[in-house]
This record gives C-alpha cells, structure tokens and sequence, in this order.
C-alpha cells in the first residue's frame, strides 16, 4: 500500500511540474517570434499573427488587420532598428502564453515588448493548431547609451 501512494505521488509531482512548463511547440514559436523581433522583420513577423492583431506602440491601441499591423510594424523597425531583443520572461496560462522581453535599438532607444499568443488554428487551413499573436505591447523605456552588440552606426 505504501508503494501505491509512492507512486501515486511521484506521477502527481511530475505532472505539476510538467503543467506548468511551457511546451516544446510554444518554446519554438517564442524562438522564431524573438528571431524575427531581432532582425526587425515585420514581414516574418507578420506569419505569427492572427488576421487581427491588437497592437500598440507608446500607448497608441488599436486592432489592425494583419496587412496594417505588418505595415505599423514595418515603418516602427525602419525608425527604431533592434540590434538586439533580450526575452524577459515568458509565461503560459492554458491556451494563452505571454512574452516580455527588451528591445534594444540603434538609434540608442530601449522598448519593452509584451507579446501574447493564442493556441489556434493555423491560417494555412491545414486544420493544425499553433500560436499565434494576438496582442503587442512595445513601449519606450528610455534612451540609453549605446548597447555593447552597436556597431556603432
């Protein structure tokens, strides 16, 4: 009998533990997000998000399809080059998964990025599920000096 509550136990313990780790799939599309967050790619980006997409930028909300959302996104990168995009901390909450993390820029500015995705069906109609965003965050922390990975531009 002792062994049966051993057991029972153990297995209780790893399915905690394995609960509250994010999933081998959410640590690939936080990955390929934060490549592309990196490089300044809105385009790349733009394949992770729901076709609407709430985005804000410095406070500004609002939904944009998409196409607006890629376009909003472009011309941010084109002002605020990232050099390097440092995550935070990342969270899973069921379905919902949340990402923080720190853009740093050429032109010396910091943006605190918060992402959230949402398990969903992909728009590729292939009837497979994934993440996708559905809510940006980025915020201008502060103008700092340049960043040690700068190239100095």
């Amino acid at each position: 009998m002792k062994h049966i509550y051993l057991i029972f136990f153990l297995l209780l313990g790893v399915v905690l533990v394995c609960l509250g780790q994010p999933s081998k799939l959410v640590e690939d599309y936080r990955k390929q997000i934060n490549q592309r967050l990196m490089a300044g790619n809105a385009e790349a980006l733009s394949n992770y998000f729901r076709d609407m997409v709430e985005l804000s930028i410095n406070q500004a909300a609002e939904t944009y399809s998409k196409t607006q959302a890629t376009s909003i996104l472009n011309d941010f990168f084109q002002e605020n080059p990232p050099i390097k995009f440092e995550e935070a901390e990342s969270w899973k909450d069921e379905d919902v998964v949340h990402v923080i993390g720190t853009c740093f820029s050429s032109n010396n500015s910091t943006y605190r990025i918060h992402y959230i995705m949402k398990k969903s069906e992909m728009p590729d109609k292939s009837k497979k599920t994934g993440y996708l965003i559905y809510s940006m965050n980025i915020e201008q922390t502060k103008k700092c000096k340049k960043h040690p990975n700068s190239s100095g531009k």
